[in-house]
Order: C-alpha cells, then sequence, then structure tokens
C-alpha cells in the first residue's frame, strides 16, 4: 500500500478502510452466529446424556460422585 500524499488521498484510503472494517465485522457477527446456534445444540446434547446418566444411576441405585 503506497503513502498517501494528499488529504483527499488520506480520506479515499480511510474510506476504503471503513468498508473494509465494516464488511469484516458483518462477517463476523454471521459467524458468531452460527457458532451460537451450534454451542446452543452442544449443550441440549449434554443436558440429555446427564439426564440420562442420572436416569440410570438412580435406577440402578448408584450414587453420582
Amino acid at each position: 500500500m503506497k503513502k498517501p500524499k494528499t488529504i483527499k488521498e488520506m480520506l479515499a484510503l480511510l474510506a476504503v478502510m471503513r468498508k473494509e472494517n465494516e464488511a469484516a465485522a458483518k462477517r463476523h457477527k454471521i459467524e458468531m452466529k452460527k457458532y451460537d446456534k451450534l454451542m446452543a445444540k452442544e449443550e441440549a446434547q449434554v443436558a440429555e446424556l446427564e439426564a440420562r446418566y442420572k436416569a440410570k444411576s438412580k435406577r440402578y441405585g448408584k450414587k453420582l460422585r
């Protein structure tokens, strides 16, 4: 990237950088939504497995550690 010589060039460069930054932020937001959905699924699976394990341990009279 070449060094801007005039104020107009600097402003144009800043505008381009701002647009790139906004696009990156939007992509990040979308990625975070996907990640949150995945984590919610994982937590639900873990909760279900814990519930099953507790039910089995109660059924067979074992204590949880």
